[in-house]
This record gives structure tokens, sequence and C-alpha cells, in this order.
């Protein structure tokens, strides 16, 4: 007897060593998807003399102006302000702040790895949010839903810097600690308040699914837990204020302000509450959102009706109405997340205006972590069902030796997980690597790096005026003006272009008559700088 009392407790402390190993290995696994992910592209990028350009100099140049005394107060131009009579912007200038120190260490190239750093930041912070709460299952999710990104969308890794590929981590994250605030949790509300706001101000696309995760989430969680301090809540009103401030300053200080622009704005017809559940139907629909690739899903979302997607919407309902009277109270509110975060989509994508269309190839980014939310829910439903089936014929069936043990059962689990994220990172990184390399226009770089050189040897340092000529498409000079400002800069002039690049960079030119002057002419290959004055 005390022999097999020995062994029983070897076996016991085997178990829960091996138990204990396989929660660090996916917790390590999932870490490691994500900054492999983040840092492949951009390192292919930077080898290959990645500069700003475009959109991309535009954030360097406000990024940039963060650390001075006129710093930005808005974010990026919104595609919303074709067809509203006003020039809109993204509500705040936060994805700016995030890379300041990024693009002051290093002006070439720091917008591109310091967005890098932060999607990894980002969302590793979700990993370890679900590990501190105990939920290992959903860190591998978080995991593979990063390689099934690499996988279908890798521009989004591959152009980190852009606004509204920005925002993408942010939404995932914000989705994860939603759902751990909702479920009792209320000391991580301070941090969603963080990625929400991010995700907002970045792209004012994600606004509606932000506001309703940041003021959802901790009534339900003082429901589920109620907490013995309001801490949490102080918190979490700090962070709201420090990251709204400056587009609150911008409200106040202009009139209109560009808050009452985006909420008030003249709008064209836009596409509908069915176009609105046609895309969720496609995010919760048989043929998985996170197994299409992105090239296709514009078409599905006009090919598919719209009862799918209301379909989608009763089904989450019902399994968190049900889950929750069975006391299942985590997956009733993995499922009312889900519910709320379809309803926000069905709003987003049905307010898009018509003449806004085109949008939706980029935009619709949104649909993964919604639809990998509502599969998550289904896919736990079932477990709970079979579950249940299970205890149910134990309860009349005596348990045989044969029987496998929990912990024989989670390591077949998670090794078909491993063998998935094993597939899938192979089939993404060269995804990754193409990707990265359509991002270096080795042609727009050299013009941009000749055109400063010049102007930089017939001008001091300080203010110059710049013209162009030649390209009469503003769309092929729009990428390499942006790029010489940015890259003049850097360098320690003050560039001042034409007016029609104002709107765009949301920065003001101001020139003056004894300021230096020069005009750039844009061959096709070559730039000529001649200054006049």
């Amino acid at each position: 007897m005390g022999g097999s009392a020995v062994v029983g407790q070897w076996d016991r402390r085997v178990g829960r060593t091996v138990f204990s190993n396989w929660r660090q290995m996916v917790r390590v696994c999932s870490h490691l998807a994500i900054w492999i992910v983040a840092l492949v592209p951009v390192m292919v990028e930077m080898q290959r003399g990645w500069r700003a350009l475009q959109d991309d100099a535009t954030i360097s140049l406000r990024s940039y102006q963060v650390l001075s005394l006129h710093p930005p107060l808005v974010g990026q131009l919104s595609g919303s302000s074709i067809g509203s009579g006003h020039i809109l912007y993204d509500p705040g200038p936060l994805q700016f702040a995030l890379l300041a120190l990024p693009v002051h260490i290093d002006p070439a190239q720091g917008a591109l790895w310091g967005a890098a750093v932060i999607f990894g930041l980002c969302l590793s912070l979700a990993v370890e949010a679900l590990w501190s709460t105990g939920r290992v299952v959903a860190c591998g999710v978080v995991g593979l839903v990063v390689l099934d990104l690499a996988w279908l969308t890798p521009a989004l890794f591959a152009h980190p810097t852009w606004n509204p590929y920005f925002a993408i981590p942010f939404v995932v994250t914000s989705l994860v600690l939603a759902w751990i605030v909702a479920t009792g949790s209320v000391g991580w509300w301070p941090v969603l308040a963080l990625t929400a706001s991010a995700a907002a101000q970045t792209e004012v696309f994600f606004a509606v699914l932000s506001v309703a995760l940041v003021a959802v989430a901790p009534c339900v969680g003082v429901v589920r837990r109620r907490p013995e301090r309001l801490r949490w809540l102080v918190s979490g009103t700090a962070v709201l204020v420090v990251c709204w401030l400056p587009a609150v300053i911008q409200e106040l200080t202009t009139r209109p302000g560009n808050l009452t622009l985006l909420l008030t704005g003249r709008r064209s017809a836009s596409q509908g509450l069915s176009f609105g559940l046609s895309a969720v139907g496609f995010a919760g629909s048989p043929s998985p959102v996170w197994l299409t690739h992105d090239l296709t899903l514009s078409t599905a979302v006009h090919g598919g009706g719209s009862i799918g997607g209301a379909l989608t919407v009763v089904a989450m309902a019902i399994v968190a109405a049900v889950a929750w009277r069975a006391r299942r109270y985590d997956l009733a509110t993995l499922a009312g997340l889900a519910l709320l975060s379809s309803a926000c989509a069905v709003v987003t994508f049905g307010a898009i205006p018509s003449n806004l269309e085109a949008r939706i190839l980029y935009l619709d980014k949104m649909l993964w972590p919604i639809g990998v939310l509502v599969w998550s829910v289904v896919a736990w439903a079932v477990v709970e069902l079979v579950g249940a089936g299970a205890r149910r014929t134990r309860s009349v069936e005596p348990r045989t030796a044969g029987s496998k043990k929990p912990a024989t059962v989670m390591g077949a689990g998670l090794g078909i997980t491993a063998a998935m994220a094993v597939l899938l990172g192979v089939l993404g990184i060269g995804e990754l690597d193409a990707a990265a390399r359509a991002q270096v226009v080795a042609s727009e770089v050299h013009l941009v790096k000749s055109m400063a050189t010049q102007i930089e040897a017939q001008t001091p340092p300080g203010r110059v005026v710049v013209t162009f000529r030649g390209r009469s498409n503003w769309f092929s000079r729009y990428p390499l003006g942006q790029g010489l400002a940015w890259r003049l800069t850097s360098d320690g002039w003050t560039p001042v272009l034409p007016a029609e690049f104002s709107t765009v960079s949301g920065i003001i030119y101001q020139k003056r008559p004894r300021w230096p002057a020069v005009e750039v002419t844009l061959d096709p290959d070559e730039a000529t700088v001649v200054r006049f004055h």
C-alpha cells in the first residue's frame, strides 16, 4: 500500500509538471509567433533600403512634431472627407505620440521598426493579460490569429506604419481585454481604455467598436464581480483624459472642431443595414473569414446575404443567454462580446458612404478578429455540449481503466495546435517576404534622395520654399513631395511645400518672401533642383 501511494504521488507530481510545462510552452510559442511575424517583414524592408514616402512620410512628420512646440491635435486625413463637404481627420494623434520616440531615434526608418515593435508589444500584452487570468487556451488562440493574419493578409505586417493597419493590433488586444474586464477583472480596464483609444484615434472606422468596448465591458464586469475599490475607475478615467486631451483641445479651439465634423458632417447615401449584415455574415459564415485571402473578401461581402449576418447575431444572443442560464459565465460573456462586436460591425459597415465603397478593401480587416471571436464562441459551445453529454454518460457507466487522463488529452490537443501553427508559419513567411519587398519602391526612394541632396547643397539649414514642376498628376507628386518634406525635416531643414499638400498632411505651410526658394522638376526617372532666390 505504501509503495502504491508513493507511485501515485509521483504520477500526480509528474502530471502537474507536464501540465505546467505545456502551459508555459503555449505562452512562449504565442509570443514567438507574434514577434516573428512583426519583425521579419520589417527586417526585410530595412535591409532593402526602406524610406518613408506618401502617408508613411506624413506620419513620420507628424510624429516628429509631437515633441515640438506645435504638436498635432488630430490624426491622419480621413477618407470620410469625400462627399462630406469638410476636411476631416481621424479623431486623435495617439499614433503620432506612440511613434514619436522611434522617429527621433532613427529618422530614416524609425517609423517602420517603431510600428513593428508596437505591434509586438500590443499583441504580447493580449497574451500576458490572458495568462494572468489563467486562460492558457486563449493565449494560444491569439498566437494562431496572428499567424493566420500573416498568412492571409501579409500587407498588414509589411506596412505597419499605415494608420488603418496600425490600428488592427489595438483592435485585437481591445477585444481580448474587454473579455477579461467583462469577466470581472476590472483592474485591466485602464489598459483597455488605452488600447481602445489608440484604435479609435488612429482610424475613425474603429471608433464605434472601441467606444462600445470601453463603455460596456466594465459594466458587465462589475455585475460579475463587484470590486472592493474604485482605483481601476479612477485610473481608467485618467488614461482616457490623457489620451483624448489633444482632440478635446482641438475641438475647443477650432470652430467647428474635428470631432464635431466627424459626428455631424454631411454624408452621402450609406451602404445600409443589409450591407452591414452581409459583412457580419461573412465573418461568421461556414467558410471562415480567417481562411479567406483578402483579395476575395470584398466580393464575398457583396455576394453574401444579410440573412447570414442576422443568423450570426441571433446565434450569439442565444449562446449568451443559454450559457448564462447554465452558469457558464465566461462563455456567456464571450458570446455577449461577440454579439456586441457584431452589432458594432453592422453599424460601422452599414454607415460607410456609397461613394467610399472602395475603402472596404483595407477596412475589412476588422472582420478577422470578429470572425475568430464568433467561431471561438461556437467551438466553446460545442465543447460544453459534448462535455455535458460525456458527464451524463459517466454518471451511468463506470469509468474504465483505459480512459484517457486529462493531461494526455490536453497534450494531444496542444500537439495538433502546434502542428497547425507550424503549417501557418511556413505558409506565412513566404507571403510576408513578398509583401515586404513590395513596400520598397527603389525608384521613388532614389528620387527623394536626389532631390534632398540637391536642395541641401544649394540652401543652408532652415526654411526653404519648395515648388514642383512635371508630373501633373497629384497622386504621382504626393508620395515624392511628402517623402522629400520628411527627409529635409529630419536633416535639419524646414520645408515649405505647396498648399496642395497641406490638406493631406494637416500641416499649414506658410512662406515668406525672403526665404530661400527652389524649384524641383520631376522627370520620369530623375529630378532637377534649381534655386531661384
